[in-house]
């Protein structure tokens, strides 16, 4: 299968981040309800909701960390559809990815520390904390992983000027 161009992989790619970000939007507005109801139930009844809403609160705003990553994937795959491959504009869009995904990262691990912080059940913490942490870890390797990726596609993007130069 082709990687490059219309019918491949890369529009295939295309379709399964849109159903995703479709997904995710769906689950956004599901998570708002949640967390306005914790609000309103602290509100009204006091802090017996607390590590539930900061966990929630941290899924939410990684949410709208999740949806940008989604939309800079989507614009990397759909300079890939179109065959510009070895661009300026790619390597801003994996940087820029790789960025969010760091946040992200920062982001859950915060939500790792307030609920040790916030938490009086300790099963509960180690079941959503080594979870946390996991995930934490994974994200920030992958994001070292990509910066990576960004470097050797720099250089390749050197090689392809060096070599338009010279045809």
């Amino acid at each position: 299968m082709k990687v490059l161009g219309n019918n491949s992989l890369s529009s295939k790619v295309l379709i399964g981040l849109k159903f995703v970000i479709i997904v995710t939007v769906i689950a956004m507005i599901f998570i708002t309800s949640i967390l306005i109801k914790d609000v309103r139930d602290m509100a009204l009844y006091g802090n017996q909701k607390l590590e539930e809403t900061i966990i929630i609160s941290g899924v939410f705003i990684a949410g709208f960390v999740f949806i940008a990553m989604l939309m800079k994937l989507i614009k990397f795959f759909k300079n890939l559809k179109y065959s510009k491959c070895f661009e300026e504009e790619n390597t801003k869009l994996l940087k820029d990815i790789s960025i969010l995904i760091l946040t992200g990262s920062i982001i859950y691990c915060l939500i790792a520390i307030l609920q040790i912080i916030f938490s009086s059940d300790y099963m509960n913490i180690i079941v959503y904390n080594s979870f946390l942490w996991i995930l934490t870890v994974i994200m920030f390797c992958l994001s070292v992983g990509i910066k990576i990726f960004v470097e050797i596609y720099i250089k390749a993007i050197e090689f392809k000027k060096e070599n338009d130069f010279t045809i």
